[in-house]
């Protein structure tokens, strides 16, 4: 049968209804010149913008409820030319400072010439009635930064590339992105976290760059590096590194071994050995690749065939940050700290300090009388009580303390039970565009600073924090080793209690009252790798706190659904946000999410934005999911989405925070109705319903359950079957991250 005649088809974009910037699939209503209604226009589009003109070439299709519909095999974007079409483009909120008003008196003033106007002399702007020099010069660099991004957007689109990570090339690059990246695009996997050795491959497949080229190898090995830093590694073996690198590359594996010797000889990458003085910060990025993308040659080359197979190479910023850490560590394990005389005096009189049992006052001593120390234990222990009677014990004997926790939720809590102000490490250290204020050059002004729920605290962070550390401060570090590793590389509180050279103290002892709650007993039967023990869903009216819902594979996802809108908030008598649901996977979490909005926040005429596969919906809870330094809003941080104007969101934090997002700094919120349990880490909630279905596969594991449990203060459902709790604590492969720090640890560095 011969396929439908192609047409063209000429209009001003008038409406988008729906961009995925992941694919470019759009559904856009088009004004076509004698056509009395918008044509719908349904299919991939590059990305525009209300105003512009779309040149179209495809064919049209009736679709059975929308009507006629045309659908593109090709896009020609052009500006608008007309007044209106300008008015309508400058106003749709795309380019900051320039709002609905505004655009129709700036065309007023320049009539059909405006864009040219903007384009080459944007100060004529100060020609628009009310308009002075300083704001005229923000338009203009407004107007600039615009088109700069709309040049990548272009660019990122023409190669079928994810358009929302336009900012952060213009960010990284600035209106010279294209030209840098046709140059090499394999800086991508260094310099631009989100696109990855997929993307740069793609660029670089689509420019010509040869298979074998220095710059594509090196991007893979990199990219094999950064693979294992997400899953929580900080090295990794040197065979696996040449197996993964040759197979996302398809490259033969000596190939891959000449790239590493080229990173190892620039330090980007590094072996595991002693911190030394000259040990770079920084480096460039891609190893052998200049700044404008020629490749260098780096000679002699170390001998690479002189490494065993199971020799640990790593990132070297990840290197350094280990090996910086461990001697900072182990500096501050041998300052001294209170005097135990002192001690003993103030824990024998003080009323709080006699109710602790003899393995909480050991406890408190020791971190008293300690430059570092470590303080873990599971739940229903006293950990929290130890901790406030320490604060008060410190405080009292004339320390300045500060107390931090990793999120926001864990410092609100720390801040309550130990009865003084707390703030997240990032407040606490200074957070800013550059990185953090207090460092070596400019300490904390505490004796004392104590962060909680240290399971959480990756690599990185944990140097930042030792590094802050004043030449008379003591460090105090509480947690819960058996919960999952921190989502970033590294694993540290648990590789400081393996490495056995940290003061620390390790509380064992269940309270009766604590012994009482079946969340707590089944969080030890976890940890002893013992099945837990759950009472039957109707069992929930009577008070039962850990209950367990059978459901298939199938409908495991409907079930924690209706558990989580509606049934465990009503036996809770709490409103639904005080209910979390969480799941071993994202693709799990992504479903439920859709399912939980439509029952939790249904459409009734608020606003939307576009964003992925699931619109984002004023009232939506969201979580942030990278840092961004220029908001001041972190990984992990939660939140309610409390407007849609234009370009802007508004994200109500919760702690007096209302932080405005532009539609390309949206790209790291997701909807958190339901969450990875990794993501959950720090937080509690009244009540938890908690996926397990063998479904999942490996994603189950002992350390996944224990923290999912411990999450609820009050009840927890456990929807799933029992082959995958068995599974999960059978399961303890999370425990097992390569890191360097142990053996650091072990060495000497006086």
């Amino acid at each position: 049968m011969a396929l439908p005649a192609s047409e063209t088809v000429t209009g001003t974009v008038e409406r988008i209804t729906f961009y995925n910037p992941e694919n470019g699939f759009s559904v856009v209503k088009l004004r076509v010149r004698g056509r009395r209604d918008p044509v719908a226009v349904v299919g991939t589009l590059p990305a525009c913008q209300p105003g512009e003109i779309l040149v179209l070439v495809g064919q049209w299709h009736i679709d059975t409820r929308h009507g006629a519909q045309f659908q593109p095999t090709s896009a020609i974007i052009s500006q608008p030319t007309d007044a209106e079409g300008i008015i309508r483009y400058l106003g749709s909120g795309l380019i900051r400072l320039i709002g609905p008003v505004l655009a129709r008196r700036i065309v007023a003033t320049f009539g059909e010439q405006t864009l040219n106007v903007l384009d080459a002399t944007p100060d004529r702007v100060r020609e628009v009635p009310g308009i002075g020099r300083r704001r005229a010069e923000a338009i203009g660099a407004a107007w600039v930064e615009h088109r700069a991004l709309r040049g990548i957007v272009a660019f990122l689109s023409a190669h079928g590339l994810d358009t929302r990570y336009a900012p952060r090339l213009l960010k990284a690059y600035g209106a010279e992105a294209p030209r840098i990246l046709a140059a090499n695009p394999y800086r991508l996997v260094a310099e631009v976290p989100g696109l990855g050795f997929a993307a740069a491959d793609r660029l670089g497949h689509d420019i010509g760059i040869r298979p074998s080229s220095p710059a594509r190898l090196q991007g893979a090995v990199h990219a094999a590096l950064l693979r294992a830093a997400e899953q929580g590694h900080t090295r990794q073996r040197r065979d696996a590194l040449v197996a993964g690198a040759a197979a996302s590359a398809g490259a033969d594996p000596t190939l891959i071994e000449a790239a590493i010797r080229q990173h190892l000889a620039a330090g980007t990458v590094s072996l595991g050995g002693a911190p030394t003085a000259a040990a770079p910060e920084t480096g460039p990025l891609i190893a052998g690749v200049a700044r404008e993308g020629a490749i260098r040659v780096f000679e002699p080359p170390p001998p690479i065939a002189a490494l065993a197979d199971d020799s640990l190479i790593g990132l070297g910023g990840l290197v350094r940050a280990e090996e910086d850490l461990a001697a900072r560590l182990l500096g501050l394990a041998r300052r001294p700290g209170l005097p135990g005389a002192d001690i003993d005096r103030w824990l024998a009189g003080d009323q709080g300090a006699r109710d602790l049992s003899e393995e909480q006052r050991e406890a408190v001593r020791e971190a008293a009388r300690s430059g570092c120390f470590v303080l873990t234990g599971g739940p229903g222990v006293g950990k929290t009580t130890t901790t406030r009677v320490l604060t008060r014990c410190l405080v009292s004997l004339g320390a300045s303390v500060a107390l931090a926790a990793p999120t926001g939720k864990a410092a609100k809590r720390l801040g309550e039970v130990v009865g003084m102000p707390a703030r997240t490490l990032h407040r606490v250290l200074g957070a800013v565009p550059q990185g953090f204020q207090h460092g070596p050059r400019d300490p904390l002004p505490y004796d004392v600073v104590i962060v909680d729920e240290t399971s959480m605290l990756d690599t990185s962070l944990a140097r930042s924090l030792v590094r802050a550390i004043g030449p008379r401060g003591r460090l105090i570090l509480v947690g819960d080793a058996d919960q999952l590793p921190s989502v970033g590389a590294g694993q540290v509180l648990r590789d400081l209690l393996a490495a056995e050279r940290v003061p620390a103290a390790c509380l064992t002892t269940v309270f009766r009252q604590a012994a009482r709650s079946r969340i707590v007993t089944n969080a030890h039967r976890i940890r002893q790798g013992l099945r837990p023990e759950f009472d039957p869903p109707a069992a929930i009216s009577a008070g039962a706190d850990c209950i367990f819902v059978p459901a298939t594979a199938a409908q495991v996802a409907a079930v924690g659904a209706r558990w989580a809108a509606d049934l465990l908030p009503r036996a809770l008598g709490v409103p639904a946000s005080e209910v979390q649901a969480l799941a071993p996977l994202t693709r799990v979490c992504q479903a439920l999410n859709s399912t939980l909005q439509g029952r939790l926040n249904p459409p009734r005429g608020q606003a939307e934005a576009a964003h992925g596969a699931l619109a984002l919906r004023v009232g939506d809870r969201v979580i942030q999911t990278h840092n961004n330094y220029d908001l001041g809003v972190f990984n992990g941080d939660t939140g309610v989405l409390l407007a849609i104007e234009g370009e802007t969101l508004t994200v109500d934090f919760g702690d007096g925070r209302l932080v405005e997002y532009s539609r390309m700094d949206a790209i790291d919120l997701e909807h958190a109705y339901c969450l990875t349990v990794h993501r959950a880490q720090g937080s509690e909630w009244a009540g938890v319903v908690l996926l397990a279905s063998l479904s999942f596969g490996p994603m189950l594991t002992r350390g996944l359950l224990y923290t999912g449990l411990t999450r609820a203060r009050r009840t927890v459902v456990v929807v799933g079957d029992t082959q995958a709790i068995a599974r999960a604590v059978a399961e303890t492969r999370d425990q097992q991250r390569c890191t360097g720090l142990p053996g650091l640890l072990g060495r000497s560095y006086e």
